[in-house]
Parts: C-alpha cells; structure tokens; sequence
C-alpha cells in the first residue's frame, strides 16, 4: 500500500467529562432528540487491548447522525485507555476522527509504516476498530472502523 485509501470519514468524536450533559446540549442546538446511550469497550464483548495490554476499558457513549458524519460522544468510565488518557491529558475535545476501511490490517501496517503507532483496538457487534497515535503527523488521532458486512 502506498497511500491510505481513498475511503470515506465516519466518525468525529468528542471525549468529555459528562456525556449527558454534552449529549442534552447537541441534541437542544441542533433540534434533535436525545440520543440513547450505550456503554461500548467492554472486555468480555470487545476483547479491547490497550497499548498492547487486555484491558477492561469502558466508556459510556452516544452516537448523532450528521449527514454522512457520525458524531461520537465518549464518557471515559475510568479504566485504562485512549479515552481517559485524552481527558486527563487534554481535558475533553476532539478525540478523533474515524475513517472507514475494507482492509483494516493492511491500512493497520500501512499507518505503522507512516510512524503512527496503534494504541488501542476492539470488537464491535458488527465489526472491528483500531486507534492510531496520529498527532505527530495530523494533529489528531485517527481510528480505523472495519464492518463485517
């Protein structure tokens, strides 16, 4: 692979303190209805590593459809991972951006050969994700989203 994919944006996503509140917030700018919430990163479901490492990451989360653009709100719940990392860090903001892929390891070799180390990846109901400590060369953090079907 010699260039990432021309592929498609799916996800910016915010990691804050308080997703209701945030969630609540949208939802009354944009007229929407509040969206529900679901705890995502589970272990036992999503078989989440951490910097190499099995960990029990979780985060509470909530999803707006925006056009062609999911809007991801993720309330770290404490465990090790990019999530709370990020909040401790920075605070809140904009965590990342998520693209699309049909290929996940090979974008995922592509991405290590670039200099940007995976530092978290999971399992879904549906599909697989991988981060990428992308803020080096980007200035943000890219995740990778592959569905099964």
């Amino acid at each position: 692979m010699e260039k990432m994919p021309n592929i498609k944006v799916g996800q910016i996503a915010l990691v804050v303190k308080d997703a209701e509140k945030v969630s609540k917030n949208i939802a009354k700018l944009f007229g929407f209805k509040e969206a529900p919430y679901e705890i995502i990163g589970d272990y036992k479901l999503a078989n989440t590593r951490y910097k190499g490492e099995p960990t029990p990451a979780k985060a509470k989360a909530t999803f707006y459809k925006m056009g062609d653009v999911d809007l991801e709100i993720i309330e770290p719940m404490g465990e090790p991972s990019t999530w709370n990392d990020f909040l401790k860090e920075k605070g809140g903001g904009i965590h990342h951006f998520a693209w699309y892929v049909k290929e996940i390891d090979e974008v995922t070799a592509y991405l290590e050969s670039q200099g940007m180390k995976m530092v978290q990846e999971g399992n879904w109901d549906g599909g697989k994700y991988k981060y990428f400590d992308s803020v080096k060369q980007l200035g943000f953090m890219l995740e990778l989203l592959q569905t099964d079907n």
